[in-house]
Formats: C-alpha cells, structure tokens, sequence
C-alpha cells in the first residue's frame, strides 16, 4: 500500500485525477502538475536533476521525436551541443 504522504506527480496537459484525491493548487502538499508534453516535461525533470546527459548512452534507440526533445533540453543546459548520432553532413 502507498502511504497516504508520498509525493506525486502528474504528467498531463489538462489536471485530471482529481475524483482520484489529486489536489492542484498552491495548498496543495504532496501533489505536483507539470503541465504538458509527457516527454518534454520529463526530460526538463531530468535536466534540473543533473540526468540528462544519462541519455547519450541510448540517444540512437530513442524516437526522432525524444531525440529532438533531448538536443533541445541539453542545448538549454549546456550551450550549443550537437550529438554526434545526429549530426547532420
């Protein structure tokens, strides 16, 4: 059973969740909303945690679409990088 203090998170574009107990809002202390992209949220989570960079070792098995968001979030992190999977002649 999950204790009725652990944190969660919700990953959406609209709130939903909330027949389920969810709560939105300023007063609200174990939920959080990252409105948006799924993908492009988790990979700025990542970013903020220091992980992003983690992703290099499997970027050629990620989708085109998780590619451009991963170029993207490490362009805002570090400057200007080209991922050598990606670049193009």
């Amino acid at each position: 059973m999950v204790p009725p203090t652990a944190l969660r998170a919700v990953f959406d574009n609209s709130q939903v969740g909330m027949g389920l107990g969810i709560q939105y809002g300023e007063d609200s202390v174990r939920d959080y909303f990252a409105q948006g992209s799924c993908e492009e949220k988790i990979a700025e989570l990542m970013d903020h945690l220091g992980w992003i960079e983690d992703l290099n070792d499997v970027f050629g098995d990620l989708p085109d679409g998780s590619q451009r968001i991963v170029e993207q979030r490490q362009k805002i992190s570090v400057g200007d990088i080209r991922h050598p999977k990606r670049q193009k002649s």
